[in-house]
């Protein structure tokens, strides 16, 4: 793997081959409560939270590596594992989630092609993995956050919510049968703790509000506008950061009934050539907030775009600071 291609999605087909081999973990991104209700085999749930922080303005961040590292390797996740992302229908979560493991230095993460909704549609030809569901599970809620994450604690005994971290007390408990069956369920999940850490960064696939005023003007740079025109529309304040291209991330797939799919590389291309977003320069995507231009910066990626940085903050920070110009 080279600095200019990563490769960031596999088919459901792929994935069939890939689900049950040593060191390929499938992580699912989804609430928790649609996770009981219908995961893929194997699946480990994670909560996709961990990977999104924000300032006291609402403003996104980078996320603690501390925590990611911590929480990851509690799943039974190891450093040398390639994890394979599943979400809804459109794969933010896992977009925001790889792109964050990439600034912390960790390439070996593929996200579904076509999401968990696709592997639904399919289900019926693809008879080697079956989709899991579980309707009669007791779901406790932390009282703090309302957070159905909820993971035991073998050694106190306790369930603590992943989300706020807080303790789920007795007096909150459901003693009934669907109880047990849940806290059974839990201590049979329990899995031996991996050796997951992120240790570097990667500022080449960051960029700050500071950095971008300072390019404004740079033609090497081109800036890329990943929301929809309909939102740009909406907004109050209108604008976009001088010289975007827009380009909305949805434009880069192909629509299905059921889910969407990443065009072909040919179409891709000529997409890209059509808006001037060209190899040679350094791409800079941007949304509201992160998520839909996390996923353009993984097509670009795989596209083997050499330089492309996301802007984390967002037009919710440009509008906030910049709004002006």
């Amino acid at each position: 793997m080279n600095g200019n291609s990563v490769h960031t999605f596999v088919s459901t087909v792929e994935l069939v081959g890939l689900i049950g081999k040593s060191n390929y973990r499938l992580l699912d991104l989804r609430t928790y409560s649609k996770y009981v209700r219908a995961h893929i085999s194997g699946s480990i749930h994670i909560d996709n939270n961990i990977f999104v922080e924000q300032n006291e303005d609402g403003i996104n961040v980078i996320p603690n590596c501390e925590r990611i590292s911590s929480y990851l390797a509690s799943k039974g996740i190891n450093s040398n594992d390639t994890l394979i992302l599943v979400d809804d229908v459109f794969n933010l979560n896992c977009s925001l989630a790889a792109w964050t493991l990439h600034y912390f230095g960790f390439k070996n993460v593929v996200l579904v092609d076509g999401a968990f909704s696709k592997w639904e549609t399919e289900k019926g030809d693809l008879k080697s993995i079956k989709v899991e569901t579980n309707t009669d599970t007791y779901l406790p809620k932390c009282p703090e956050c309302d957070s159905l994450n909820l993971k035991l604690d073998s050694a106190q005994g306790d369930f603590l919510c992943i989300n706020c971290e807080s303790i789920v007390g007795d007096s909150y408990i459901d003693q009934s049968g669907k109880w047990s069956i849940y806290l059974k369920e839990q201590q049979r999940n329990q899995t031996e703790r991996g050796n997951f850490s992120l240790n570097q960064l990667d500022d080449s696939i960051l960029i700050s509000k500071d950095e971008i005023m300072m390019y404004l003007n740079s033609d090497e740079f081109i800036f890329v506008d990943n929301r929809s025109e309909y939102a740009m529309l909406l907004d109050q304040q209108g604008g976009n950061i001088p010289r975007a291209v827009h380009l909305w991330y949805l434009d880069l797939f192909e629509e299905h009934p059921d889910y969407f799919i990443v065009k072909k590389a040919d179409e891709l291309t000529e997409e890209l050539e059509i808006r001037g977003i060209a190899k040679d320069k350094t791409i800079i995507v941007y949304c509201e907030s992160a998520p839909q231009s996390a996923l353009v910066y993984l097509v670009l990626k795989e596209l083997e775009y050499p330089d492309v940085r996301l802007y984390l903050a967002g037009y919710d920070e440009w509008r906030l600071n910049c709004g002006f110009l």
